[in-house]
């Protein structure tokens, strides 16, 4: 017996051929047991070593180096995997580009007309390079800081010029790009009308023109008859992205026609791109539309009083004329200028449109890029800026501590005692320590406050006192002092009020050194009103103390003392 034929037979008496009963091809791991024995794991002994299965992910079937692995021996012996393919011929078909079933077509879309895949779409715009020999800045915008700086002085708090940072970032309007020109670099032309629009180049700025929402301020288009081309011209050619006809591939002005449109409407493109947008539409009904669009002849005429009759029959004229007369007055070339980071990608060269960008993009992954533009700016506005445990904030003033000898109110000293004691806590802590806390709200609406004390009759009142049974009255009556009830009979006297009878109410025994007659009854005060009463005081407190620099309330109402107080 030779050794090719022993492995021969070790190969037919290990293999298992028990699947084959119920059609059960895949591996052997993953077959369903009709026994309670667990599905053995995969061997990958013969995958470990890449070399040996070469560069593929799947070696050819057949292949000699791989007929020691499990794998090999199953391709040797026409496993099951070849067999498998023998039998459905869908995946095979679909690798030579047959049908077999495939609803795809090759790139993976679904065939059909009319779908949306069909649709004509607009090909993604490329980011052209930076321009050079400029230098480039972001900054907020300054309406933004004034609202900034008026919040922070109205609410007495600290803030975070890393979180403002991200506010600024948070929109594309809520921050200017400064582009400065270098030694070298080119010029900065910009537009003094609405849409402040930015070029480099004077050709740029002139082509700009013909989108220009001003346009209509110095030219007025007119339509003349013209003789339509001549020929035989069975196809038209039209943009699928625009839907504009162009014009016949075999028409003397068909190459000039597609440069114009690229250059109005899809300048952003590259030609090669724009070309492959453009299709041929072999229908007489396309084609006699082309004809009568072909037979009229756009003119432009100049708006201003010593144009006389000039006529500008094409686009270089107009772009002439405008350099001419118009340009210094729409234009202004400088050093520098400033964009606004939401202008529109039309009205920037694509240069400086890479700039705004990138640094944009850059400056939104790390907003502390910001900050030292964020102090000069805050800085204008008059705020202080200090650093705080390593980052850099702002508020009504910088952090100080009281000047030893100072004296202050009841109030404040206690303010400052509970900071000291309790540093990092929140404000609503504070006021519920030192002011009480208000009753709270019920489930219906009503606060659930103390019962009040049975105000003092009324003349509205005195009907029902005399026809009610005899009821205690209130255990205590405040009794006024001799010099307040003198002025409480003073304005008794002064008002015109009709007197009406009241049935006298029993006052309580006055105590020593206070007068046996009481003329009126102060009305007590509740306790909410004395608890609100007292938060009040504090909180006027704690804003001067914010003001002062004496103890710092920063935007979560957390409230801290300066680090050299709190060394103190």
């Amino acid at each position: 017996m030779t050794e090719e034929t022993s492995k021969q037979d070790s190969f037919d008496d290990n293999l298992d051929l028990s699947g084959l009963t119920d059609f059960q091809f895949g591996p052997a791991w993953a077959r369903q047991r009709e026994t309670g024995d667990k599905p053995r794991r995969a061997d990958f002994s013969s995958f470990r070593n890449r070399e040996e299965r070469g560069s593929g992910r799947f070696r050819k079937e057949g292949s000699a180096e791989r007929a020691g692995g499990r794998g090999g021996e199953r391709r040797q012996g026409q496993g099951f995997r070849g067999e498998r393919r023998d039998r459905t011929t869908g995946r095979d078909d679909r690798r030579e580009g047959g049908q077999g079933g495939n609803r795809f077509r090759q790139g993976g879309r679904p065939q059909g007309k009319g779908g949306r895949f069909d649709r004509p779409r607009q090909p993604r715009e490329e980011l052209a390079e930076p321009t050079p020999g400029l230098r480039v800045e972001l900054r907020p915008v300054d309406v933004l800081l004034a609202v900034w700086a008026a919040e922070v002085n109205k609410h007495k708090r600290a803030v975070s010029l890393f979180d403002f940072a991200k506010v600024v970032m948070g929109g594309r309007d809520r921050y200017d790009l400064v582009y400065m020109k270098r030694e070298g670099g080119p010029q900065l032309i910009q537009s003094k009308k609405e849409d402040r629009s930015c070029w480099i180049s004077r050709e740029e700025a002139l082509r700009f023109l013909w989108g220009a929402p001003w346009f209509n301020e110095f030219y007025r288009t007119e339509e003349e008859p013209v003789d339509p081309p001549k020929g035989d011209f069975q196809g038209i050619a039209k943009c699928r992205l625009s839907g504009d006809l162009i014009g016949p591939v075999n028409w003397h002005g068909y190459q000039a026609a597609v440069a114009a449109l690229h250059r109005d409407k899809f300048s952003n493109m590259s030609v090669d791109d724009f070309r492959r947008t453009i299709e041929i539409v072999k229908d007489e009904e396309v084609v006699q539309k082309w004809l009568a669009e072909a037979s009229r002849r756009i003119v432009w005429k100049p708006v201003r009083e010593d144009a006389g009759d000039v006529i500008l029959a094409d686009r270089a004229a107009v772009e002439k004329d405008f350099s001419d007369h118009h340009f210094d007055e729409v234009y202004l070339v400088g050093d520098k200028v400033f964009v606004n980071g939401a202008a529109d990608r039309k009205h920037l060269s694509p240069g400086l449109w890479a700039h705004l960008v990138k640094l944009a993009d850059v400056t939104r992954k790390h907003p502390s890029m910001l900050i030292p533009n964020l102090c000069h700016g805050l800085a204008r506005h008059h705020m202080p800026i200090f650093k705080w445990n390593n980052g850099h904030h702002t508020g009504p003033s910088r952090p100080r501590t009281v000047p030893s000898g100072t004296v202050l109110a009841d109030n404040m000293t206690a303010i400052l005692n509970w900071v000291r004691e309790h540093a990092g806590q929140g404000v609503d802590v504070m006021l519920n320590e030192l002011g009480g806390v208000l009753p709270k709200v019920s489930e219906e609406g009503a606060r659930e406050a103390p019962v009040p004390v049975d105000p003092a009759p009324t003349a509205s009142d005195a009907g029902d006192l005399e026809s009610a049974s005899a009821e205690p009255m209130a255990d205590e009556v405040v009794v006024p002092s001799e010099e307040k009830a003198e002025e409480i009979t003073a304005v008794e006297t002064e008002s015109p009020v009709t007197e009406v009878a009241v049935e006298p109410v029993p006052a309580a025994v006055p105590s020593e050194g206070e007068p046996a007659e009481v003329k009126a009854a102060v009305p007590v005060v509740s306790e909410e009103d004395l608890i609100r009463n007292r938060r009040q005081e504090l909180v006027r407190d704690i804003l001067w103390l914010c003001e002062q620099g004496y103890i710092l309330v920063f935007a979560d109402r957390t409230v801290f003392l300066p680090k050299s107080s709190v060394e103190a």
